[in-house]
């Protein structure tokens, strides 16, 4: 069945060609809105020359400054290049030749994070009864008898350290886990990476085979707890070293060919552990992430090419479940929750354990809190979430410029605020 968009689409719609209202990045004004500045900081920014003359005059320039850095919406000015390694056109897999599409994408998770951000900040309050609703409904969280307190304050205190690690990545301030001090590889292709038979040679930090008297150590030598684990090895030249993936449901070689359905994926390399003793010195790298061409194409769950789209007309209040809003962009925020964990004991590594939406919301409504829990781990989880937090902040105007009332996504399904309440 078709979604919204496609529709539109279909019958001639500009929706997913032009923008509605598309700033022009000659006024300032305009570029600020472009940037998803909110009104205070807009303000701020309109008053920042009268505020550094005053400054100035009173010696108060450098707190002044100091202030503004700390101003994390100010911060967030950079692009795909500044957050990734994304190499240039000789790269094998690389994203050169999708950069445009990628910095766009950043803008968006950046606006779908701050709804994220705002929400967490910001879910006190009679006027915040919607926000509250949308923790409970997506992600599990229970508030006490006032409603302003999270029954929890140990998951709520988890949920907000994974909010702060994106927030510290999407700033342009690396992953938590990085240790080669560059930004971590973004690929757009699965030929990023080459299929390694595990009785091939395996290959050293220089990209070298190895050999011992004459004799290879093969790649099943030197893995073999990946072997184990039924995983195929794919030789990275750029990285020159190993990814490691499940066995695809094909028998190309071709990573994204292999699992037609994935439309990414992050790859952990800390997770790689060669066996001790061969001699063997290999490549050290950080996590990485690579998008599938299914990821471009729009197919699957994250279907509507732009966010503006969400907010924009008939969209914003046509009676569509949830799943037909999700982005394209959305692909690369579920990857950057994989990127962006952490492997300790209480907040739990990524994983991929609640996909559909319908599964999402059961899981919240269940009265174990250990399973409710789950959520927070669960990329797909923040990608419903924020999607519908951003919606609920951004209501668009009615042609009298009037905000139009804000939809709350209960259970994936679009009501309005007052018919709710």
């Amino acid at each position: 069945m078709p979604t919204l968009f496609s529709e539109l689409s279909n019958r001639g719609s500009n929706l997913t060609c032009d923008i509605p209202n598309r700033p022009n990045a000659n006024s300032p004004l305009k570029l600020a809105r472009m940037l998803f500045v909110n009104d205070v900081t807009l303000l701020a920014l309109l008053l920042l020359p009268l505020a550094l003359a005053s400054s100035l005059k009173h010696g108060r320039i450098l707190p002044l400054a100091a202030s503004l850095a700390s101003n994390k919406t100010l911060q967030h000015r950079t692009g795909a290049r500044d957050l990734f390694s994304i190499g240039d056109s000789n790269t094998v897999g690389g994203c050169s030749g999708q950069i445009d599409v990628i910095d766009r994408w950043v803008e968006e998770v950046r606006a779908l994070h701050a709804a994220v951000e705002d929400a967490y900040h910001n879910y006190q309050g009679e006027d915040k009864r919607g926000i509250r609703m949308l923790w409970k409904s997506y992600v599990g969280v229970r508030f006490i008898d006032d409603g302003e307190v999270p029954q929890s304050e140990t998951y709520w205190s988890l949920i907000g350290a994974r909010i702060a690690r994106m927030s510290q990545f999407l700033d342009g301030n690396g992953i938590v886990t990085g240790t080669s001090g560059s930004p971590p590889w973004l690929f757009c292709d699965g030929t990023y990476a080459t299929l390694a038979p595990w009785d091939q040679p395996v290959r050293d930090k220089d990209g070298n085979f190895v050999y011992q008297d004459e004799e290879p150590i093969t790649l099943l030598k030197a893995f073999p707890d990946d072997f184990n684990s039924g995983r195929l090895a794919y030789y990275v030249p750029q990285l020159k070293g190993y990814d490691f993936h499940p066995f695809g449901i094909g028998n190309t070689g071709i990573i994204c060919e292999d699992n037609p359905r994935r439309g990414g994926s992050t790859t952990r390399a800390e997770q790689a552990v060669p066996k001790l003793g061969l001699g063997v010195t290999y490549n050290q790298f950080d996590r990485h992430v690579f998008l599938c061409p299914r990821a471009f194409a729009g197919v699957g769950t994250h279907t509507a090419e732009y966010l503006a789209q969400l907010t924009f007309g008939n969209n914003y209040v046509a009676k569509i479940n949830l799943s037909h809003y999700i982005t394209r962009s959305a692909t690369l925020y579920h990857e950057l929750w994989h990127l962006t964990d952490v492997p300790t004991a209480d907040e739990g590594r990524t994983s991929d354990s609640h996909y559909p939406l319908r599964d999402i919301i059961q899981t919240a409504q269940s009265r174990l809190a250990s399973y409710r829990e789950q959520l927070q781990q669960n990329p797909e989880t923040w990608v419903y979430f924020a999607t519908a937090a951003y919606m609920f902040l951004n209501p668009p105007r009615d042609n009298k410029g009037n905000t139009i009332e804000p939809v709350v996504f209960l259970e994936g399904k679009p009501i309005r605020l007052s018919e709710w309440l």
